[in-house]
């Protein structure tokens, strides 16, 4: 600030002189300068020019950008708003078709319950109707024998009734003429004509045959035979429907998938076949079989991908001696521990033994707490006098119901499927052709 006075101060002096000097030479006087030109001479004119006119524009622009602000603020805010409406209707939209939704299932339902009562008491009619029809036959026959002198022609009449039972395609009336037939003393008769036809209906008469000391020896031999004959019987018509599944076809023999299909658990599993067969002087791949062993005995996990070995197995198949000793497998385990479920439970039909036989392969011993569960919800079991169509109905529901999700569970459902399609058919004796419907649930 000193330097700026002391600047202005040497102008004036300065100036002054100079109008001295020209007073006295006589020269011109400079022309007064205007308070504008004065000032913007200045050299801090320009300073404060440019500090007000940063202020203005600085104003300006905070203004401008103030105002943009309030109204990007007003437009998101109402965009949120519409956001908001918006997703209240889509919410409540959803919740009008998550409720009608479920009306429509809870209707299906209703209706499904509906059908099933309505079923159920048609099926529960029928029984009764079936069981009062051989009641009313059941006494007509007794009082035939009250009333008729001859006993021939007494006996001739009454088994006459029962006859159409013994033919019937149902095998829970076949079980009910064979009984009959003992009932009235022709147990000869009953033995003699179930083990002709081989009719697993008939096991259960043949077994009381069996177990009757008043029965004759020759009687009880013909009713052993007619056992090992429906046994037979049962094995084939159950294995069909093993083949069926595994391999599309219900002729294929057992041996041919099951040294394979046990392979997969390690050798160890098929050894007591394979030492079967080797002691078997008839068997015709012996030479071939016998390098092998050493590495079936100690389970070598590299047998289940060898190729070699298992051409050597599908060739054994092929020989009646391998066929003999795997049927004898299968028997001893499943046919004969689900025969000995079946008689626990009094289930006669070749249809409920396939089930419980297949129950028994793919879920172990979960069959027995299965027959429990049903045993309960309906009160009993066919032995106890449950009808037993109903009863193997309700097993394979149940064995659906727990199929649960493990790998076999497509396997498991497609299985029960099949039998209740066959129990739908009323194809109790499981007599072939087969249909097996491949499903998108059954894995098919």
């Amino acid at each position: 600030m000193t330097e700026v006075d002391q600047d202005g101060r040497q102008v004036i002096d300065d100036e002054i002189i100079r109008a001295r000097v020209r007073e006295m030479i006589g020269g011109p006087k400079p022309a007064a300068q205007s308070r504008f030109s004065r000032i913007s001479s200045n050299p801090l004119a320009p300073l404060i020019v440019g500090f007000i006119l940063t202020g203005l524009i600085g104003s300006y622009f905070t203004y401008y950008y103030t105002d943009r602000q309030k109204t990007n603020d007003a437009t998101r805010q109402a965009y949120a708003t519409q956001l908001d409406v918006q997703r209240n209707k889509d919410a409540q939209a959803l919740e009008f078709v998550r409720k009608q939704n479920l009306l429509e299932i809870e209707n299906q339902q209703h209706l499904n319950a509906q059908a099933l009562g309505t079923q159920a008491a048609k099926e529960m009619r029928d029984t009764d109707a079936a069981r009062a029809a051989r009641q009313k036959d059941v006494d007509y026959a007794r009082s035939q024998m009250n009333v008729v002198e001859d006993r021939k022609l007494e006996l001739a009449k009454v088994l006459e009734v029962f006859l159409k039972y013994v033919k019937s395609d149902d095998p829970l009336s076949r079980t009910f003429g064979y009984d009959m037939f003992v009932f009235f003393g022709h147990g000869e008769w009953a033995a003699r004509l179930i083990a002709l036809k081989g009719d697993p209906a008939g096991r259960d008469t043949l077994k009381n045959i069996q177990n009757n000391a008043e029965e004759s020896a020759s009687v009880r031999l013909m009713a052993f035979s007619g056992l090992t004959k429906i046994s037979d019987t049962q094995l084939k018509r159950v294995l069909s429907v093993i083949n069926i599944h595994e391999t599309g076809r219900a002729d294929i023999n057992l041996a041919s998938t099951w040294l394979t299909d046990n392979l997969i658990f390690g050798p160890k599993e098929i050894l007591g076949e394979l030492e079967a067969y080797l002691g078997n002087p008839q068997a015709r791949y012996q030479q071939q079989l016998q390098p092998w062993m050493e590495r079936v005995r100690t389970n070598a996990a590299g047998l289940r991908g060898d190729g070699a070995f298992k051409a050597l197995l599908e060739k054994m198949a092929t020989d009646p001696v391998m066929n003999a000793i795997t049927e004898d497998a299968y028997r001893t385990k499943y046919l004969n521990p689900a025969l000995q479920v079946a008689d626990e439970l009094g289930v006669k039909t070749v249809l409920g033994l396939g089930a419980i036989v297949d129950t028994r392969i793919h879920q172990g011993t979960s069959a027995k707490s299965f027959a429990e569960h049903v045993a309960t919800q309906l009160g009993g079991t066919p032995r106890s006098g449950v009808d037993e169509k109903q009863w193997i109905k309700a097993f394979l529901e149940t064995r659906l119901e727990r199929a649960g999700n493990r790998m076999t569970a497509r396997l498991i459902v497609k299985r029960a499927k099949f039998f209740l399609d066959q129990a739908a058919r009323n194809n109790w004796d499981l007599l072939p052709p087969f249909e097996v419907k491949d499903t998108p649930e059954s894995g098919g």
